[in-house]
């Protein structure tokens, strides 16, 4: 299959939002005491790719010494994705979503557990993630507050639930 259509992208961007919730839930599930939690990172459990495997990415390197960015290969249903996590020292940061041959699909600002995903429309007036990031790295997604205040609206429903069943559950 050589095109991602606006519904896979849109799954995709559901596999990831999804990665999110479960690995904070996770993490607020041992701190209560619930299962041991030692992974690092959403990702660590997929094959992380070294710098210079994937060139779209390459204009990048100057900028590891500031912020953390890790590049993974995370593959979804019939897809495999390269993602690129851009974190800085708090709970904020860039999901870079590319598809095996580098073409750009996808990008979310990140601010734990919370992804603000950018439009398509908005994805298709760059030419490449390189552009993409230089005009909002710094600044914020158009209507970036409302929708974090949404998602997070969403998540503390979830957390709350399975909060509630793990408490129950001892």
């Amino acid at each position: 299959m050589n095109r991602v259509t606006e519904v896979q992208i849109e799954q995709i961007q559901e596999f990831y939002t999804n990665l999110f919730i479960n690995f904070y839930s996770r993490y607020c599930q041992s701190s209560l005491g619930g299962e041991d939690f030692s992974v690092n990172n959403e990702f660590d459990e997929f094959q992380k790719i070294n710098w210079g495997d994937f060139e779209p990415l390459n204009y990048l390197e100057d900028a590891r010494g500031d912020v953390g960015i890790g590049i993974y290969r995370v593959p979804i249903s019939d897809h495999t994705t390269i993602t690129c996590r851009i974190v800085t020292d708090g709970d904020d940061g860039w999901l870079l979503i590319f598809d095996k041959n580098g073409k750009f699909l996808a990008a979310g600002e990140t601010d734990y557990p919370v992804i603000v995903w950018a439009s398509q429309e908005l994805i298709h007036l760059h030419t490449d993630s390189e552009e993409f990031l230089n005009n909002y790295w710094g600044s914020c997604l158009p209507n970036f507050w409302e929708d974090k205040k949404r998602e997070h609206i969403k998540i503390e429903e979830i957390m709350n639930e399975r909060l509630y069943n793990l408490k129950k559950s001892k």
